[in-house]
């Protein structure tokens, strides 16, 4: 783990993917989606997962956009984020 960089939950990164994603659904290109996020490998894996549970859909050579599935697991990841309580946000050491 690289020093300053707090290490994040699956959750948290499946949630930071469908928000971008939400965000650049005009220009949702794969690199776009990444940036700064994940590394190519790492990244490809939950974009691999997001499309086969159809949260997600990248019609070859469009844009990444959230299916309506992927847009209620996103309100939902949001609201469980907001809770305090939430662990899958919150790693215990």
């Amino acid at each position: 783990m690289r020093r300053g960089i707090k290490p994040r939950s699956r959750g948290e990164i499946i949630y930071n993917i469908l928000k971008e994603i939400s965000k650049l659904e005009k220009e949702g290109k794969k690199t776009r989606i990444m940036q700064g996020d994940l590394d190519w490998w790492n990244f490809q894996r939950y974009l691999d997962f997001l499309l086969e549970a159809d949260y997600i859909t990248c019609p070859e050579g469009e844009n990444c956009y959230l299916t309506e599935k992927g847009r209620d697991l996103l309100k939902r990841l949001s609201e469980l984020k907001d809770t305090a309580s939430n662990r899958l946000f919150h790693r215990q050491f």
